[in-house]
């Protein structure tokens, strides 16, 4: 209905082209699955700084943002664990 201009007022797109344009939105998070940054020390220090100035939340999110030693995530976890 929509080619013969019935009920819409803006283009119209095929299956195929919706299908196409999904992919290609969904290729750069597929991309950088794997390509976390390390953490660097000053990172990991500014990460403790705001887990002991009350901001556990934020830190927990962005930690799976870097990649990280077991040992950065051990420590980072302990502090939060003591808020």
């Amino acid at each position: 209905m929509a080619n013969f201009g019935i009920g819409i007022d803006s283009q119209v797109a095929s299956a195929h082209e919706v299908a196409n344009a999904i992919a290609q939105t969904e290729l750069p998070k597929k991309t950088l699955v794997g390509k976390k940054k390390s953490l660097s020390s000053s990172q990991f220090d500014a990460m403790m700084k705001a887990v002991r100035d009350g901001e556990s939340l934020v830190v927990k999110q962005r930690m799976d943002n870097y990649s990280m030693t077991e040992d950065q995530r051990k420590l980072l976890m302990s502090e939060i664990e003591k808020q």
